[in-house]
């Protein structure tokens, strides 16, 4: 009958499928709906009627009594009526935060929310407030980082055109973040803005994202910022503090330990005040820096940073201490810019042992590592690190002193400028490193290299091509050694005039005799000198190359001395750029002499000496490559 229209519906496609009935009956009165089925799925996520609900249309206005619909854990549940003035609620029992994407797909967010919201007063202008809550709130950022579920309290009270509103979140660790804020919301309120955040965070909480790229880091953030002003214009004010913080870079070996910051907010800008650190071996970094707080010109940022004898790196393979001073700035919309200088005071590429060839190498595949350990493993591979910033680079490093190449007999030093270019996802390093000085020593004999240097190919590794020649006179044949190839596995070559086979060339060069002469011992000798050489048989650093690392010397150096004797030993170091220092011992109590050298300009180095009978020497060294 008109009067009382038994209704279904039902409705099939993407997104939506789902069926309802129900009864409408029509009285003078109004127009009331008895729903008695709802069941609807929307992109996967199913919704039931609870039980019966009435709906009611009346002239110019509509009521809802108790519409509960529930879902796979939770109802929600709603009533209310709407007139010249409106009066509703909405309860939420353990509604999934995932139903959110259904509005939003490409936000993901998780948990469950229970709550209630209330509405009321002239439809022209509502009051309202809510109570929400979540206990395991996650969204796919933070399970991308590894961030742990948050519970979150959320209060507020719309009138009058304003909003205030409480919102305190709090993680696993205790640590969290309270934020308070008054703003315009709807017709009727004002401009005004007021607005604040407090609380702290625990910078361990990032590590799982920072763990792809060999990073680690540690500390405490602690926030305390305002907002006035209005909409359209905020102000803000406050601080953030970093206190206990360290980095640790596990590709580079880099570390920063004690670092400390501050940032001052002021108006439209967070200025960097205080940032100081520490390095292993004594450096120190500081740095100050601004961030515009104007989204129409990009964020522009602008970062400077001093280092001071700091270790830049520290792995197995390479070792460098250096000052610098860099700049970052540039739009944070846009790709950044990293520039400035940086001095090399002291450099060590280590010549890394290699397993014999019987060793097989297996391939071994380790899962479910430790975040920590598993930066680490992933250093030792030859995969490149992931940038944590995005910038091009512009860099200019310079070294004058102290860096050296050695192992396997190879004690080299260098000088020259690199420079750094590409982004920081892809550097390249570029330049090349002139023979300052350099040694080969083999089983007792010691070889001077004329000439050589490293190469940096424009590669984003620390592995540079090596190319030295060390010359000497045998009797009747001129010997050569070239050493080639990357640092990580050079390559030793033995050439000699008139040619020989390598073994013979060897033998002349150990012992000054041809093969065929060789006892039984000189040729075991000559063998484990090959394959020292080669890398077949390995080695492990020398007693002397100990002895320097262990008391801190750039230098350490043990002269045999020829058949008339004269044996010594010298020792020295770098005392700033530039400027050397050494002390040479001689079998003679009296032989002892020290020695300076001063670097005046990359051709003309002041060489002095005194010894202990007072006599001193000075000269003057120029020297031109071409």
């Amino acid at each position: 009958a008109a009067e009382a229209l038994s209704v279904s519906v039902a409705v099939s496609g993407d997104p939506l499928n789902g069926e309802a009935s129900g009864t409408v009956n029509r009285s003078a009165e109004g127009v009331r709906i008895d729903l008695a089925r709802l069941r609807a799925e929307i992109r996967g996520e199913r919704f039931d009627l609870a039980a019966p609900a009435t709906i009611t249309l009346a002239a110019g206005s509509v009521t809802v009594d108790r519409m509960a619909i529930a879902g796979a854990t939770g109802r929600a549940v709603l009533s209310g009526s709407v007139d010249e003035e409106i009066a509703a609620s909405v309860d939420l029992v353990n509604v999934p935060l995932a139903l959110v994407a259904l509005a939003e797909p490409g936000l993901a967010i998780g948990g469950h929310l229970d709550g209630r919201v209330r509405i009321a007063g002239a439809v022209a202008s509502p009051e309202g407030s809510f109570e929400l809550r979540t206990d395991d709130l996650t969204t796919g950022y933070a399970e991308g980082v590894g961030l742990p579920p948050a519970e979150v309290r959320a209060s507020g009270r719309w009138s009058d055109g304003r909003l205030a509103l409480e919102t305190v979140a709090t993680l696993a660790d205790g640590t969290g973040l309270t934020v308070t804020a008054a703003l315009p919301l709807g017709p009727g309120g004002d401009g005004g803005l007021t607005a604040s955040a407090r609380g702290t965070l625990d910078l361990q909480l990032f590590d799982d994202l920072l763990a792809a790229a060999g990073n680690r880091v540690e500390g405490r953030v602690a926030l305390d910022l305002r907002a006035s002003g209005t909409m359209a214009d905020p102000a803000v004010s406050g601080s953030v503090n970093l206190s206990d913080g360290r980095y640790e870079n596990a590709f580079y070996g880099s570390r920063l330990n004690d670092i400390t910051a501050s940032v001052a907010a002021s108006g439209t800008a967070l200025r960097l005040t205080t940032l100081t650190a520490s390095t292993p071996g004594g450096g120190s970094l500081s740095g100050s820096g601004s961030l515009a707080l104007d989204p129409e010109k990009g964020y522009p940022l602008l970062l400077d940073v001093a280092l001071r004898n700091g270790a830049v790196v520290d792995t197995a393979v390479a070792s460098a201490t250096a000052d610098a001073d860099l700049r970052l700035s540039g739009r944070l919309t846009e790709a950044l810019s990293l520039t400035g200088e940086v001095s090399i005071l002291g450099a060590e590429l280590r010549v890394p042992d290699r397993l014999p060839v019987s060793v097989p190498d297996l391939a071994v595949e380790e899962i479910n590592l430790p975040p920590e350990l598993a930066a680490a493993r992933a250093a030792e591979e030859a995969a490149e690190p992931a940038a944590a910033v995005d910038a091009t680079l512009d860099l200019v490093a310079s070294a004058r002193q102290a860096v050296f190449v050695r192992g396997r007999g190879l004690n080299v030093e260098l000088e020259g400028d690199l420079t750094i270019q590409g982004s920081a996802a892809a550097p390249a390093i570029d330049g090349n490193l002139g023979l300052r000085n350099g040694t080969l020593d083999i089983l007792g004999r010691r070889l001077t290299f004329q000439r050589g240097g490293l190469d940096f190919g424009g590669g984003s590794r620390i592995d540079p091509e090596i190319d030295l020649l060390a010359a000497v006179d045998v009797e009747d044949v001129a010997i050569e050694v070239e050493v080639s190839g990357q640092v990580s596995s050079p390559a030793f070559t033995l050439r000699s005039t008139p040619e020989l086979p390598q073994d013979e060339i060897a033998a002349r060069l150990l012992f000054g005799k041809d093969a065929g002469s060789l006892s039984t011992f000189e040729a075991l000798t000559l063998a484990q000198s090959l394959g020292q050489l080669t890398g077949l048989t390995g080695s492990s650093p020398g007693v002397l190359d100990q002895l320097r690392q262990g008391i801190g010397l750039d230098r350490l150096d043990v002269d045999v001395g020829g058949e008339e004797g004269g044996g010594s030993v010298s020792g020295g170091r770098y005392v700033g750029e530039g400027v050397y220092v050494g002390v040479e011992q001689g079998l003679d109590a009296q032989s002892s002499r020290v020695n300076v050298e001063i670097e005046l300009t990359p051709n003309i180095t002041v060489e002095s000496d005194v010894g202990a009978d007072a006599e001193g020497r000075i000269g003057v060294n120029v020297e031109w490559d071409y």
